[in-house]
């Protein structure tokens, strides 16, 4: 759970809204600090994308998941930071390393 301004945000519920998207393979939510407010978070997508997303261009491919998102989420939980990576970071037992991709 992240505290967004006050309100919290699920990053399971907002990662199963990202997994409906035919570009995402593998994602996660994680918080940073946000400098602006101790206290608060922003919040962070990372993404793997899927092999027919795979030759689009990376900005072309964030775009469409910000529509994605604006239209599909509230305000306070549309991601402030996107990233693409070409392998998403797995523990030992095969989940998404969340704690690496805070970095």
């Amino acid at each position: 759970m992240l505290i967004v301004g006050g309100y919290k945000v699920f990053s399971t519920e907002m990662e199963a809204k990202f997994y409906e998207h035919s570009a995402v393979i593998m994602c996660a939510i994680v918080g940073l600090p946000n400098p602006v407010r101790p206290g608060s978070e922003l919040v962070k997508f990372i993404v793997q994308k899927s092999e027919a997303y795979k030759n689009r261009p990376d900005d072309q491919v964030i775009e469409e998941l910000k529509t994605m998102a604006k239209e599909k989420m509230f305000p306070y939980k549309v991601p402030k930071i996107f990233e693409i990576v070409q392998q998403m970071p797995l523990t030992s037992i095969g989940k998404i390393d969340k704690k690496r991709l805070r970095n």
